[in-house]
């Protein structure tokens, strides 16, 4: 069924069982880990840009990455992600 007013316990319901199996299967996870990369112009110290997620069980997940157009093509993603 789509609920598109979702209520936390609908994350809850889901998401509580998933840990545990994931727990289960492949050991306890330590707590989510968050993380920011920031991206700034050359010369500058205005964050413009740059990656927002976390690290859990040692993988990194993205949930927001934004680079500039007028960095695009300069290797400023990639270096977000190095």
């Amino acid at each position: 069924m789509l609920v598109e007013a979702p209520k936390p316990e609908i994350a809850a319901a889901i998401g509580v069982p998933l840990a545990r199996l994931n727990d289960e299967r492949v050991g306890h996870a330590d707590r989510r880990t968050p993380l920011a990369v920031t991206l700034t112009a050359p010369g500058a110290t205005e964050i413009v840009g740059g990656l927002w997620g976390w690290t859990i069980r040692g993988y990194l997940y993205v949930d927001l990455l934004f680079v500039p157009e007028t960095l695009r093509g300069s290797g400023g993603g990639r270096s977000l992600m190095h």
